[in-house]
């Protein structure tokens, strides 16, 4: 384990020679580590190794990021041709960002009916719901994969659950919902 952060909190003498240690070890994100046995720990006292007797390992989850799942429903009518050549980087520097942040980062792409670029986690959605009833894809039909995505899509239970659909045009077929 590389570039972990320890800190001590606390020094308990008052059963000595027993003393009581209490550190945080965390990630470079604030991230307390799971796990630790008193085999990760070395103790040094004048220059020799003492024993750990016992170790008490306690996770403070109000460090803890939420995990997140992140989905990108994304409109690929000709007019949106521009936006799918910045898109790949786009999508690359938030989920980057997020990561670096420790957010516990789920994420899909999905191009409704064809492909423009190579995005990572991309997938064509050639589907969506449209007044309770599930209709064949289109691609701008970014209201009804928008739809079917929160109803579909395989969540993580503990999840914050964000879908972000990104048109140049109205969300069912570059019109209302009225169609």
């Amino acid at each position: 384990m590389t570039d972990l952060r320890t800190s001590v909190i606390n020094v308990n003498a008052s059963k000595f020679p027993t003393v009581k240690l209490g550190v945080r070890i965390s990630n470079q994100t604030g991230q307390g580590i799971e796990g630790l046995t008193k085999d990760n720990f070395s103790i040094y006292e004048g220059g020799t190794k003492q024993e750990i007797l016992t170790l008490e390992s306690e996770i403070d989850n109000s460090q803890r990021k939420a995990p997140v799942d992140l989905v990108f429903v994304i409109d690929t009518s000709g007019s949106m041709g521009y936006e799918w050549n910045s898109l790949p980087k786009i999508i690359g520097d938030l989920v980057d960002n997020l990561n670096q942040e420790g957010i516990d980062l789920q994420y899909k792409v999905y191009s409704l009916d064809r492909i423009y670029t190579n995005v990572p986690n991309l997938e064509i959605l050639d589907k969506g719901i449209f007044k309770g009833e599930i209709i064949g894809g289109h691609r701008e039909h970014w209201g009804p994969g928008t739809a079917w995505v929160a109803k579909n899509y395989q969540w993580r239970a503990d999840a914050a659950r964000i879908v972000i659909p990104i048109s140049d045009e109205d969300c069912y077929a570059g019109g209302g919902w009225w169609g």
